[in-house]
């Protein structure tokens, strides 16, 4: 069901070229709104009214005042990781689908998080565990997590999250974990407390900047006892699909933003 929009919300708006579209892609500007009676958005459109917005379906178009149209849309999850509050780098949607994957999570799922953030990866674990489940997310610094906890309350996600302040290395208090990922410049340090925290089968995920950084956390993971390890990168590249200039890759990608390290507890 085409549900309208209601106060509250949060919508894309994305600008809207008139007539026939002659190329696959084109450029559009978007913006992730939170949709406030009596507010505006200012773009280099013209200015758009919330009010117009409310109460109107998916896929409505609405024109700013200098008659520029604008469609209005649900965000994607990728949308709501890429568009939100960041006072840190964020684990890109490449990297967050890969070890949602590679560490089963799903409805039910207990999932640790250290060194969550802005909460972008958080986003899409509470949304994928569900009222089931559970994602614990851990920090240092108080004002990462306090931005965190922002972004997951504006989608609407707080009641499956729970957060605290916690050291690498310091136990996490909890056990029967399905998965921990960790995020930390020092990873090795809370190699031992996941292990203490996960299930027999539980998964270990870690994202680092730095191939010696993922070497030593391999060593440590193996010495821990963990198995099945497996160290990767990501690439990824839009492919430009053109009707008249032909297909070809872009001149741009998201190229390497971390080594992947996953493993299991095996005891």
């Amino acid at each position: 069901m085409n549900k309208p929009f209601a106060a509250g919300e949060r919508v894309i708006l994305r600008s809207k070229k008139r007539g026939a579209v002659k190329a696959s892609r084109e450029i559009r500007r978007t913006f992730l709104v939170e949709l406030t009676p009596g507010r505006t958005l200012h773009t280099h459109d013209g200015v758009l009214k919330h009010d117009d917005v409310i109460g109107r379906p998916e896929g409505a178009v609405i024109e700013t005042h200098l008659s520029k149209p604008y469609v209005a849309m649900r965000p994607t999850l990728v949308q709501k990781m890429m568009k939100l509050k960041r006072r840190t780098q964020i684990i890109y949607p490449k990297e967050a689908a890969r070890i949602i994957l590679e560490c089963s999570i799903g409805p039910g799922s207990r999932v640790i998080e250290i060194g969550g953030g802005s909460g972008a990866l958080t986003i899409l674990m509470a949304t994928l565990v569900g009222s089931a489940g559970r994602v614990f997310s851990f920090d240092r610094n108080p004002e990462f997590q306090e931005t965190a906890k922002s972004n997951i309350a504006a989608c609407g996600l707080d009641a499956a999250v729970e957060f605290g302040i916690l050291e690498a290395g310091v136990p996490f208090g909890l056990t029967d974990i399905d998965a921990v990922i960790l995020d930390l410049p020092e990873p090795w340090l809370a190699v031992k407390p996941a292990y203490d925290a996960l299930r027999p089968g539980g998964h270990l995920a870690s994202i680092t900047p730095n191939a010696e950084q993922l070497k030593q956390l391999h060593m440590a993971a193996e010495d821990a006892g963990f198995s099945d390890l497996e160290a990767r990168e990501i690439l990824e590249r839009e492919i430009l699909v053109r009707r008249v200039e032909g297909v070809r890759p872009s001149e741009r990608m998201i190229g390497f933003t971390g080594y992947l390290l996953f493993g299991r507890k095996v005891p």
